[in-house]
């Protein structure tokens, strides 16, 4: 919408503290971070047919605009992890360690089900974003 609004101020804040700290890394490669193993080839997006779950903080924007951007074309969405979901994307800033945070929980469970025979697929923001059409 070309505007910034409180919320994204203070993420955007929040961010450039982090980052100036030195307490974020950018995830680059075929692993995240922690050496999450992203699915390798990475699988290809359909929106219409896939469940996304979000992860991080995203050079993209919030979450919901993650999500957003998703449903516009069709896809749908989570907030955990389950046997319903396709994609664990995950976003380009984040801890270097993720501890016991509710993204390495996410993180995780996908393997896990990966693990189990679900095909849930881990995917970067990177990846993820150089799937939506442009507009």
């Amino acid at each position: 919408d070309g505007k910034v609004d409180e919320q994204e101020q203070e993420d955007l804040q929040r961010l450039l503290r982090a980052l100036a700290a030195g307490d974020w890394g950018v995830r680059l490669g075929g692993v995240g971070p922690g050496g999450v193993p992203l699915t390798e080839p990475p699988p290809i997006l359909v929106f219409p047919e896939q469940e996304f779950v979000f992860t991080g903080e995203f050079a993209y924007g919030s979450i919901e605009a993650c999500e957003a951007a998703v449903t516009a074309l069709g896809g749908t969405t989570s907030r955990e992890v389950t046997t319903d979901t396709n994609v664990l994307v995950i976003g380009t800033f984040g801890a270097r360690e993720w501890g016991d945070s509710p993204e390495a929980r996410m993180i995780e469970g996908a393997l896990k089900l990966r693990r189990e025979g679900h095909p849930v697929s881990v995917v970067s923001e990177d990846y993820w974003a150089s799937s939506l059409p442009e507009d």
